[in-house]
């Protein structure tokens, strides 16, 4: 290593001292923000009182994490002695005495409303309930254990599964079987990064509906633990390097945006919502796998490469096990929610079934699709018919209607809005049942994951084309959700500024 480069290294470590050095300073001087209590947010459908505790905790949300009330020195030591490791001899006595400092410095939460904290989690355990976050929103809900038993059962029982024996040696011994047939095409690495260990069959569980009358539940199933899940996880990698089609679904509400901000309206169109009922357990194994055949034969790939990556998919997908209180069960037709190929499938599927629907004359002259929802504009007397146009291509595939009221529309996180000449105008859109409920700044998380969610709104703030009375609406809000969870106004200001210049040097290097 050079002098100078040495030199740099020493300044650089030395500022990031100084940096270490004023956060606990900070941390242990300066009095902390507080979230706060949220009316409503918590749900208790049960018959069982909850304590104040109990409700205080819950109001920060399932994403909330305990502090700690004993430090984990032989983790943090060991965590980091391998970092060190990688570090010049020379320099790692030097990280190993800041460690310590650090370490020696550190102040342990060991106040009064920890001790709550932890008691409060002990007696929930205790207590005959179970405890989730609802379908649309971010509210806990708290359920009486047979309550919720006895709807997921119900839900089960009348849906489209059937129960069988535990088929875990079958899953196994089909991916073993996938993965050593096609492990000479991509290599033994590949197969054994696709075998996964300590797997067990996925469980489902439902978040409830409470937007919904009943006590209706969204089936969800937990894939990760699935013997088929690393090679879900790869073949969505290694489809995304392939060419995409050409179709009529966009990425995210800024496509959108992009897509429509120059449409003009006449006086006798309407915008309108088409959303697909129960779309991934409705759109069929068969005609996914069809339209992903169809996909891959367009594709640079060779016979053999083609007819592995369909195989494998199809094991997936295939593999549509589920267990509820250790009872087994597998969906007969239909992708499931939670396996990560499905989105991606799903989508090839809609790909074809809006290829036999644009040459109809019926086709509205803008329309698009972000997963499920689809947006168009329709002639105020063609909006019936076409509905039933989309309804009638295919029996396993339909559709319900939303017509803009009062010249507005909600679609995804935008309110899009028409005005007096027909142009197309836009604001933020949160839902009714949306909470502002994030991760209060006293969870025991990294900074980065505390701030993420602001971090997405003020890009949405600045990237969404608002009026300037729209912007300063919006800005406010976001300043109140911060308050809200603890964040202060000075760390969303920074963030505002920081996202403007960083848009700012993306244009002048022309990569907006």
């Amino acid at each position: 290593m050079s002098s100078i480069t040495e030199k740099m290294y020493d300044c650089l470590m030395m500022k990031k001292r100084q940096k270490l050095n004023q956060l606990i300073k900070n941390s242990i001087t300066h009095k902390k923000p507080k979230s706060k209590f949220i009316q409503d947010f918590l749900v208790n459908k049960s018959d069982v009182p909850l304590n104040q505790n109990e409700i205080n905790l819950l109001n920060n949300g399932l994403n909330f994490a305990l502090p700690h009330k004993s430090l984990p020195l032989k983790d943090l030591i060991v965590d980091a002695e391998i970092a060190i490791n990688k570090i010049e001899a020379d320099k790692s006595d030097g990280i190993r005495n800041d460690v310590q400092q650090i370490l020696s410095n550190v102040k342990l939460d060991t106040s009064v409303s920890t001790n709550k904290m932890y008691d409060a989690v002990r007696s929930l355990n205790s207590k005959d309930i179970f405890i989730t976050k609802a379908d649309k929103g971010n509210c806990v809900v708290v359920l009486n254990k047979c309550d919720y038993d006895s709807g997921m059962k119900k839900l089960i029982d009348e849906g489209n599964y059937q129960r069988v024996r535990n088929p875990l040696n079958k899953m196994n011994n089909e991916v073993k079987a996938a993965v050593a047939k096609h492990s000479e095409l991509f290599g033994h690495y590949w197969a054994k990064r696709m075998r996964k260990s300590n797997v067990r069959v996925p469980c489902i569980y439902g978040l409830p509906k409470l937007h919904k009358p009943g006590n209706q539940y969204r089936p969800i199933v937990a894939n990760y633990d699935s013997p088929c899940a690393n090679i879900a996880a790869w073949l969505c990698q290694r489809f995304k390097q392939m060419r995409s089609h050409d179709n009529f679904s966009v990425k995210n509400s800024f496509e959108l945006i992009e897509k429509i901000k120059h449409i003009e309206l006449t006086e006798n169109e309407r915008i309108v919502s088409f959303d697909i009922k129960s779309y991934f357990s409705n759109v069929p194994k068969a005609g996914a796998l069809a339209a992903l055949r169809e996909w891959l034969d367009k594709q640079q790939l060779n016979h053999m490469e083609r007819n592995a990556l369909y195989e494998l998919t199809e094991v997936c997908i295939n593999q549509s096990y589920f267990q509820f209180r250790e009872v087994y069960y597998k969906q007969k037709d239909g992708l499931a929610m939670g396996l990560s190929l499905s989105p991606f499938l799903c989508n090839l599927f809609m790909v074809q079934v809006e290829e036999r629907l644009k040459n109809h004359s019926l086709f509205p002259r803008f329309y698009h699709r972000y997963v499920d929802d689809c947006i168009a504009i329709v002639a105020v007397n063609n909006i019936n018919d076409s509905l039933e146009l989309f309804n009638s291509i295919c029996p396993e595939i339909q559709f319900t209607c939303e017509v803009e009221q009062n010249n507005q529309l909600p679609f995804l996180d935008l309110l899009i809005q028409r005005n007096k000449d027909g142009h197309i105008e836009f604001d933020i859109y949160r839902k009714k049942t949306s909470t502002d409920r994030y991760i209060p700044i006293e969870s025991n998380q990294h900074q980065s994951h505390k701030l993420a969610a602001f971090n997405s709104m003020i890009h949405r703030l600045i990237n969404v084309p608002l009026s300037s009375k729209k912007f300063n609406i919006e800005k406010q809000k976001i300043i109140q959700i911060a308050d809200i969870n603890g964040v202060a106004i000075e760390t969303i200001n920074s963030l505002i500024k920081k996202t403007f210049l960083e848009k700012d040097t993306k244009r002048v290097l022309g990569v907006e």
